[in-house]
Protein backbone atom coordinates (compact mmCIF):
# COMPACT_ATOMS: atom_id res chain seq x y z
CA UNK A 1 0.00 0.00 0.00
CA UNK A 2 1.14 3.37 -0.95
CA UNK A 3 1.56 5.98 2.41
CA UNK A 4 1.24 9.60 1.84
CA UNK A 5 3.66 10.70 4.70
CA UNK A 6 5.97 9.39 7.47
CA UNK A 7 7.46 10.90 10.00
CA UNK A 8 9.71 9.70 13.00
CA UNK A 9 9.00 11.82 15.68
CA UNK A 10 11.88 12.76 18.57
CA UNK A 11 10.52 12.06 21.92
CA UNK A 12 9.69 15.09 23.77
CA UNK A 13 11.59 15.81 26.49
CA UNK A 14 10.37 18.68 28.38
CA UNK A 15 7.66 18.68 31.33
CA UNK A 16 4.49 20.22 30.94
CA UNK A 17 3.15 22.19 34.18
CA UNK A 18 -0.23 20.53 35.17
CA UNK A 19 -3.27 22.71 35.78
CA UNK A 20 -6.45 21.51 37.59
CA UNK A 21 -9.76 21.30 35.68
CA UNK A 22 -11.31 19.64 32.82
CA UNK A 23 -11.30 19.44 28.94
CA UNK A 24 -12.99 19.82 25.67
CA UNK A 25 -15.01 18.02 22.85
CA UNK A 26 -13.94 14.80 20.77
CA UNK A 27 -15.04 11.03 20.91
CA UNK A 28 -14.67 7.86 22.85
CA UNK A 29 -14.08 4.68 22.41
CA UNK A 30 -13.56 1.74 23.72
CA UNK A 31 -11.89 -1.45 22.08
CA UNK A 32 -11.27 -5.00 24.01
CA UNK A 33 -8.92 -5.37 26.51
CA UNK A 34 -5.62 -4.31 25.32
CA UNK A 35 -3.22 -4.67 28.24
CA UNK A 36 -1.97 -8.32 26.90
CA UNK A 37 0.17 -6.95 23.97
CA UNK A 38 3.79 -8.36 24.11
CA UNK A 39 5.99 -6.37 25.78
CA UNK A 40 8.39 -4.33 23.18
CA UNK A 41 5.26 -4.63 20.44
CA UNK A 42 5.68 -0.50 20.98
CA UNK A 43 6.36 1.70 23.22
CA UNK A 44 9.47 -0.57 23.82
CA UNK A 45 12.87 1.05 22.79
CA UNK A 46 11.94 2.56 19.23
CA UNK A 47 11.06 6.10 18.53
CA UNK A 48 7.69 7.34 17.80
CA UNK A 49 6.75 7.14 14.14
CA UNK A 50 3.51 8.65 12.29
CA UNK A 51 2.21 8.29 8.46
CA UNK A 52 -0.40 9.43 6.84
CA UNK A 53 -2.91 6.89 5.78
CA UNK A 54 -6.04 6.78 3.19
CA UNK A 55 -8.33 10.14 3.99
CA UNK A 56 -11.63 9.02 5.04
CA UNK A 57 -13.95 9.08 2.51
CA UNK A 58 -15.43 12.85 3.62
CA UNK A 59 -14.77 14.92 6.75
CA UNK A 60 -15.59 13.73 9.71
CA UNK A 61 -15.91 14.66 13.87
CA UNK A 62 -17.46 13.59 17.23
CA UNK A 63 -17.89 10.17 16.09
CA UNK A 64 -16.70 6.56 17.95
CA UNK A 65 -13.44 4.60 16.57
CA UNK A 66 -13.05 0.81 17.15
CA UNK A 67 -11.39 -1.93 15.85
CA UNK A 68 -13.00 -4.68 14.90
CA UNK A 69 -11.96 -8.07 13.14
CA UNK A 70 -8.86 -6.91 11.49
CA UNK A 71 -10.41 -3.22 10.75
CA UNK A 72 -10.72 0.17 11.84
CA UNK A 73 -14.39 1.45 12.13
CA UNK A 74 -15.71 4.96 12.31
CA UNK A 75 -19.25 5.18 13.31
CA UNK A 76 -21.65 8.24 12.97
CA UNK A 77 -20.24 11.71 14.12
CA UNK A 78 -20.53 14.93 11.49
CA UNK A 79 -19.74 14.47 8.07
CA UNK A 80 -20.28 17.44 7.90
CA UNK A 81 -23.36 17.06 9.08
CA UNK A 82 -25.11 14.63 11.34
CA UNK A 83 -24.56 11.16 10.05
CA UNK A 84 -25.95 7.88 10.37
CA UNK A 85 -22.70 6.38 8.09
CA UNK A 86 -20.50 3.86 9.29
CA UNK A 87 -17.49 3.14 7.58
CA UNK A 88 -14.14 0.86 7.63
CA UNK A 89 -10.80 0.57 7.15
CA UNK A 90 -9.00 -2.24 6.14
CA UNK A 91 -5.06 -1.47 6.92
CA UNK A 92 -3.71 -4.38 4.35
CA UNK A 93 -4.97 -2.41 1.74
CA UNK A 94 -4.76 0.78 3.04
CA UNK A 95 -9.00 1.40 1.68
CA UNK A 96 -12.25 2.63 3.25
CA UNK A 97 -15.21 0.68 2.70
CA UNK A 98 -19.02 1.52 3.18
CA UNK A 99 -20.60 -1.12 6.02
CA UNK A 100 -24.35 -0.68 7.39
CA UNK A 101 -25.15 2.30 8.39
CA UNK A 102 -26.75 2.80 12.30
CA UNK A 103 -30.22 3.30 12.29
CA UNK A 104 -30.61 7.14 12.70
CA UNK A 105 -28.10 9.95 12.75
CA UNK A 106 -26.19 10.29 15.72
CA UNK A 107 -23.04 11.62 17.07
CA UNK A 108 -20.94 11.49 20.63
CA UNK A 109 -21.62 7.64 20.62
CA UNK A 110 -20.26 5.42 23.44
CA UNK A 111 -18.59 2.49 21.09
CA UNK A 112 -16.56 -0.65 21.97
CA UNK A 113 -16.01 -3.81 20.57
CA UNK A 114 -16.37 -7.58 21.98
CA UNK A 115 -16.48 -11.04 21.18
CA UNK A 116 -16.70 -9.98 17.11
CA UNK A 117 -19.67 -7.88 17.73
CA UNK A 118 -19.29 -3.80 17.83
CA UNK A 119 -21.89 -2.41 19.98
CA UNK A 120 -23.02 1.70 20.76
CA UNK A 121 -24.30 2.04 23.90
CA UNK A 122 -25.81 5.84 24.08
CA UNK A 123 -25.69 8.67 21.94
CA UNK A 124 -26.98 11.49 20.99
CA UNK A 125 -29.46 11.16 18.18
CA UNK A 126 -29.90 13.92 15.46
CA UNK A 127 -28.00 16.96 16.09
CA UNK A 128 -29.08 17.28 19.92
CA UNK A 129 -26.69 18.07 22.09
CA UNK A 130 -29.01 18.24 25.36
CA UNK A 131 -30.85 14.76 24.94
CA UNK A 132 -29.33 11.57 25.31
CA UNK A 133 -30.04 8.74 23.37
CA UNK A 134 -29.61 5.37 26.28
CA UNK A 135 -30.41 2.79 23.23
CA UNK A 136 -28.36 0.09 22.75
CA UNK A 137 -27.01 -1.60 18.97
CA UNK A 138 -24.80 -4.03 18.39
CA UNK A 139 -23.68 -4.66 15.02
CA UNK A 140 -22.57 -8.15 13.53
CA UNK A 141 -19.99 -7.65 10.72
CA UNK A 142 -20.79 -11.35 9.12
CA UNK A 143 -24.45 -10.14 8.53
CA UNK A 144 -23.67 -6.82 7.89
CA UNK A 145 -26.55 -5.46 10.21
CA UNK A 146 -27.48 -3.56 13.43
CA UNK A 147 -29.98 -5.41 16.11
CA UNK A 148 -31.61 -3.34 18.88
CA UNK A 149 -30.62 -4.38 22.62
CA UNK A 150 -31.05 -3.45 25.74
CA UNK A 151 -31.26 -0.12 26.66
CA UNK A 152 -29.60 1.88 29.28
CA UNK A 153 -31.60 2.03 32.88
CA UNK A 154 -33.97 4.89 32.37
CA UNK A 155 -32.22 7.99 34.05
CA UNK A 156 -29.04 7.11 32.66
CA UNK A 157 -28.57 7.93 29.22
CA UNK A 158 -25.70 9.87 28.32
CA UNK A 159 -23.21 10.27 25.38
CA UNK A 160 -19.69 11.27 24.94
CA UNK A 161 -18.20 8.75 28.01
CA UNK A 162 -15.28 7.34 28.77
CA UNK A 163 -15.83 3.74 27.42
CA UNK A 164 -13.42 0.63 28.40
CA UNK A 165 -13.96 -3.62 27.70
CA UNK A 166 -13.00 -5.70 30.24
CA UNK A 167 -13.90 -9.35 30.02
CA UNK A 168 -16.88 -9.36 27.69
CA UNK A 169 -18.43 -6.20 29.44
CA UNK A 170 -18.78 -2.34 28.47
CA UNK A 171 -17.86 0.08 31.13
CA UNK A 172 -19.24 3.40 30.33
CA UNK A 173 -17.95 6.37 32.64
CA UNK A 174 -19.18 9.66 33.10
CA UNK A 175 -20.60 11.05 30.06
CA UNK A 176 -23.16 14.19 29.29
CA UNK A 177 -26.91 14.42 28.97
CA UNK A 178 -27.14 18.03 28.27
CA UNK A 179 -24.64 18.48 31.24
CA UNK A 180 -21.16 16.47 32.25
CA UNK A 181 -22.79 13.18 34.58
CA UNK A 182 -20.55 11.00 37.26
CA UNK A 183 -23.00 8.03 36.17
CA UNK A 184 -21.28 4.79 36.03
CA UNK A 185 -22.38 1.66 34.40
CA UNK A 186 -21.31 -1.79 33.02
CA UNK A 187 -23.22 -3.78 29.73
CA UNK A 188 -22.77 -7.15 30.21
CA UNK A 189 -22.62 -8.45 26.08
CA UNK A 190 -23.61 -12.46 27.14
CA UNK A 191 -26.23 -11.46 28.88
CA UNK A 192 -27.78 -8.60 27.28
CA UNK A 193 -27.98 -6.77 30.79
CA UNK A 194 -26.71 -3.65 32.05
CA UNK A 195 -25.42 -3.01 36.28
CA UNK A 196 -25.03 0.12 37.79
CA UNK A 197 -22.06 0.77 39.09
CA UNK A 198 -20.67 3.11 41.98
CA UNK A 199 -20.59 7.01 40.07
CA UNK A 200 -16.92 8.35 38.96
CA UNK A 201 -15.51 10.41 41.83
CA UNK A 202 -16.19 13.68 40.09
CA UNK A 203 -18.49 14.34 36.67
CA UNK A 204 -16.40 14.04 33.01
CA UNK A 205 -17.19 13.91 29.60
CA UNK A 206 -15.10 13.72 26.45
CA UNK A 207 -12.44 11.62 27.86
CA UNK A 208 -10.81 8.06 27.51
CA UNK A 209 -10.67 4.71 28.99
CA UNK A 210 -9.15 1.63 28.80
CA UNK A 211 -8.58 -2.01 30.17
CA UNK A 212 -5.41 -2.98 31.43
CA UNK A 213 -4.73 -6.02 33.20
CA UNK A 214 -8.28 -6.15 34.17
CA UNK A 215 -8.06 -2.45 35.39
CA UNK A 216 -10.01 0.31 34.09
CA UNK A 217 -8.35 3.62 33.53
CA UNK A 218 -10.26 6.84 33.46
CA UNK A 219 -7.97 10.03 31.79
CA UNK A 220 -8.55 13.19 30.51
CA UNK A 221 -12.00 14.96 29.94
CA UNK A 222 -13.80 17.77 30.89
CA UNK A 223 -16.81 19.04 33.01
CA UNK A 224 -19.31 21.36 31.40
CA UNK A 225 -17.63 23.37 29.26
CA UNK A 226 -14.09 22.60 26.66
CA UNK A 227 -11.87 24.47 29.22
CA UNK A 228 -13.24 22.79 32.23
CA UNK A 229 -10.28 20.59 32.31
CA UNK A 230 -10.38 17.23 34.53
CA UNK A 231 -6.58 16.66 35.31
CA UNK A 232 -6.64 13.16 37.53
CA UNK A 233 -6.54 9.46 36.16
CA UNK A 234 -8.42 7.73 38.00
CA UNK A 235 -8.22 3.43 38.37
CA UNK A 236 -11.35 1.31 38.61
CA UNK A 237 -11.15 -2.25 40.43
CA UNK A 238 -14.23 -3.86 38.99
CA UNK A 239 -13.76 -6.48 41.24
CA UNK A 240 -13.71 -4.42 44.06
CA UNK A 241 -15.85 -1.74 42.77
CA UNK A 242 -13.58 1.17 43.48
CA UNK A 243 -12.00 3.99 42.15
CA UNK A 244 -8.18 4.99 43.19
CA UNK A 245 -6.83 8.18 42.53
CA UNK A 246 -3.36 8.03 39.64
CA UNK A 247 -1.11 10.20 38.85
CA UNK A 248 -2.53 13.79 36.70
CA UNK A 249 -2.25 13.55 33.14
CA UNK A 250 1.00 16.59 32.75
CA UNK A 251 -1.60 18.58 29.34
CA UNK A 252 -4.70 18.26 30.42
CA UNK A 253 -7.51 18.60 27.85
CA UNK A 254 -10.79 17.06 26.38
CA UNK A 255 -11.92 15.43 23.46
CA UNK A 256 -9.21 13.37 23.01
CA UNK A 257 -8.28 9.96 21.59
CA UNK A 258 -6.84 6.78 23.14
CA UNK A 259 -5.48 3.82 22.78
CA UNK A 260 -3.21 0.85 24.72
CA UNK A 261 0.18 -0.65 23.37
CA UNK A 262 2.15 -2.37 25.04
CA UNK A 263 0.32 -1.68 28.52
CA UNK A 264 0.64 1.85 28.39
CA UNK A 265 -2.71 4.19 27.75
CA UNK A 266 -1.60 6.62 25.08
CA UNK A 267 -3.50 10.04 24.70
CA UNK A 268 -3.68 11.81 21.48
CA UNK A 269 -5.14 15.77 20.97
CA UNK A 270 -8.02 17.36 22.46
CA UNK A 271 -9.10 21.06 22.40
CA UNK A 272 -8.86 24.26 24.64
CA UNK A 273 -5.87 24.93 23.75
CA UNK A 274 -5.06 28.50 24.88
CA UNK A 275 -1.71 28.81 23.54
CA UNK A 276 -2.58 27.71 20.02
CA UNK A 277 -5.14 30.07 17.60
CA UNK A 278 -6.44 26.43 16.53
CA UNK A 279 -7.40 25.67 19.84
CA UNK A 280 -6.21 22.28 19.27
CA UNK A 281 -3.37 20.55 21.51
CA UNK A 282 -0.81 18.34 19.30
CA UNK A 283 0.55 16.47 22.66
CA UNK A 284 0.44 13.14 22.88
CA UNK A 285 1.28 11.35 26.34
CA UNK A 286 1.58 8.20 27.16
CA UNK A 287 0.07 6.74 31.31
CA UNK A 288 2.21 3.80 32.49
CA UNK A 289 0.47 1.60 35.43
CA UNK A 290 3.51 0.15 36.24
CA UNK A 291 5.23 3.11 37.44
CA UNK A 292 1.74 5.23 37.51
CA UNK A 293 3.72 7.97 35.77
CA UNK A 294 2.97 9.97 32.70
CA UNK A 295 5.28 10.71 29.61
CA UNK A 296 5.40 13.18 26.97
CA UNK A 297 6.00 10.51 23.53
CA UNK A 298 5.51 13.43 20.92
CA UNK A 299 3.64 15.62 18.74
CA UNK A 300 0.40 15.04 16.41
CA UNK A 301 1.29 14.99 12.87
CA UNK A 302 -2.15 16.23 12.41
CA UNK A 303 -3.26 18.26 15.57
CA UNK A 304 -7.30 17.44 15.90
CA UNK A 305 -9.88 17.02 18.70
CA UNK A 306 -13.15 15.14 18.25
CA UNK A 307 -12.08 12.12 17.15
CA UNK A 308 -11.05 8.65 18.30
CA UNK A 309 -8.03 5.70 18.49
CA UNK A 310 -8.10 2.27 18.18
CA UNK A 311 -5.36 -0.08 18.46
CA UNK A 312 -4.67 -2.96 16.24
CA UNK A 313 -1.75 -5.31 16.18
CA UNK A 314 1.16 -2.37 17.24
CA UNK A 315 -0.20 1.02 15.89
CA UNK A 316 -2.78 2.73 16.82
CA UNK A 317 -5.24 4.50 14.61
CA UNK A 318 -6.39 8.03 14.19
CA UNK A 319 -9.09 8.46 11.74
CA UNK A 320 -11.24 12.01 11.51
CA UNK A 321 -11.32 14.89 13.93
CA UNK A 322 -11.42 18.85 13.90
CA UNK A 323 -8.33 20.67 13.35
CA UNK A 324 -10.34 24.24 15.08
CA UNK A 325 -11.34 24.26 18.45
CA UNK A 326 -15.48 23.17 17.82
CA UNK A 327 -16.34 22.87 14.41
CA UNK A 328 -13.55 22.36 11.56
CA UNK A 329 -13.90 18.28 10.65
CA UNK A 330 -11.35 17.23 8.27
CA UNK A 331 -10.67 13.52 6.32
CA UNK A 332 -7.49 13.48 8.06
CA UNK A 333 -6.23 9.74 8.51
CA UNK A 334 -2.88 9.06 10.60
CA UNK A 335 -1.35 5.88 12.79
CA UNK A 336 0.89 6.26 15.27
CA UNK A 337 3.56 3.26 16.11
CA UNK A 338 6.80 2.78 17.29
CA UNK A 339 10.09 1.61 15.06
Amino acid sequence: MSLAKHVVVPAVLAAFACSGGQNGAGNQSGSRDSGSLPDGAAGGDGSPAQESLQPLPSVRQEHAVVALEGEIYVIGGFAPGVSASVAAYDPSVNRWRDVAGFPMPFHHANAAAVGGTLYVAGFYAGSSFSNADGRTFAYDPQQDRWAERRAMPLGTERASACVAVVGSKIYVFGGANGTTVRDASAYDTDLDDWQSLPPLPEPREHCVAEGIDGIVYIASGRSDGIAGFEATTWAYDPAAQRYDERAPIRTPRGGTAGAVLAGKLFVFGGEGNASEASGVFPNVEAYDPRTDGWEAVAEMLVPRHGFGGAALADRIYLPGGATQQAFGAVDSHTVFFFE
